[in-house]
């Protein structure tokens, strides 16, 4: 069996968006910026940490979406 040598950090995500809002909801997480109109980054030590954040940045973009349009 191979062993795979871990990566280390630091671990960057960038995150575009289809709308702008979701930028402005995603932003109040600590260590969450914004990096263009539709677009947030952040940067984390572990990817344990960086999963986390994922995680919260997709569940606050989710809930600043309208379920259905009309």
């Amino acid at each position: 069996m191979t062993r795979f040598t871990p990566l280390d950090g630091p671990y960057r995500f960038e995150i575009e968006f289809d709308a702008t809002h979701p930028v402005a909801m995603t932003t109040a997480i600590p260590d969450v910026e914004q990096v263009g109109l539709r677009r947030v980054a952040f940067e984390l030590s572990s990817m344990k940490l960086s999963i986390h954040c994922f995680r919260a940045v997709t569940a606050l973009a989710d809930g600043s979406l309208e379920k259905s349009y009309g």
